[in-house]
């Protein structure tokens, strides 16, 4: 798998996102740390986006998701041509990071839903499409 890097590009929970807009780090390490934590804080239920760059490349996913006491659904969208391969490591990356997340005691309840979608035409979702 290519090596991927993230972007936090919108804050829009700035007691869970902090001041982290402009930085990069490696994707791995954001899955178990940094956007896992926001994609499952126990904070108020808003939307966490994140861009991911693979090498160098334009954005190349798309992440958002919504959280309620049992619940998580992710749904990532991924630049068009990713191979299969590709995408089970991301849903399999995200599903692991969201549940080691989260309190073990809450995790034998916890309900977790990762969706890869394509990038369609026109460019990748829109927060007004996430979290309904």
């Amino acid at each position: 798998m290519p090596f991927l890097t993230v972007y936090h590009h919108y804050n829009f929970c700035p007691s869970s996102f902090g001041n982290v807009n402009d930085d990069r780090f490696n994707f791995a390490q954001t899955l178990t740390t940094t956007t896992c934590l926001h994609l499952s804080s126990t904070a108020p239920s808003t939307v966490k986006i994140a861009f991911i760059y693979c090498n160098g490349e334009d954005t190349d996913l798309f992440i958002g998701g919504r959280r309620n006491r049992d619940y998580m659904r992710i749904e990532a969208q991924i630049g068009k041509g990713r191979s299969e391969e590709e995408k089970r490591a991301l849903m399999m990356g995200l599903t692991e990071a969201i549940v080691q997340s989260v309190k073990p005691k809450k995790r034998e309840k916890l309900e977790v839903q990762v969706r890869i979608v394509e990038e369609e035409e026109g460019g990748l979702m829109t927060n007004g499409r996430l979290g309904e």
